[in-house]
């Protein structure tokens, strides 16, 4: 939980109590790695990296992950398929893989390329998911 402006303004007066501007002196960037998303790609999925300027932005999309992620079981290892139906692992993937581009368009990367990327991982991982069925 938690309002983005509200942390980014605490992480910022933490530096500047210090005589540090985070932006120029300390170079703090963030980037989201993906919960779960080995099940789908069979890899840990990470976001490109937001600098300092736009760590608000970071934490809006750490958000909508976090959102995404409401139906997941807190425990599973990595056969998901132990807590969820092939469906809603399907539904929870869509979601995912959305916020994902999302995030990369912000960053200035091309839809579709990502989309393709994301595509073939998930592809290369189907027999994978077979036999966790």
């Amino acid at each position: 939980g938690g309002d983005p402006e509200r942390c980014l303004a605490v992480v910022r007066s933490c530096f500047e109590e210090h005589g540090l501007d985070p932006d120029r002196d300390v170079g703090l960037s963030a980037s989201i790695i993906v919960p779960k998303s080995k099940h789908w790609i069979g890899k840990e999925l990470k976001t490109p990296f937001w600098a300092m300027p736009q760590l608000c932005e970071a934490l809006k999309a750490w958000k909508r992950f976090e959102a995404t992620q409401g139906q997941w079981r807190p425990r599973g290892g990595l056969n998901m398929f132990i807590w969820h139906d092939p469906v809603t692992l399907d539904n929870l993937w869509r979601a995912v893989r959305a916020e994902y581009i999302q995030c990369c368009v912000m960053k200035g990367r091309s839809p579709q390329k990502v989309g393709a990327w994301l595509d073939q991982c998930y592809d290369e991982r189907e027999p994978e998911r077979r036999r966790m069925l």
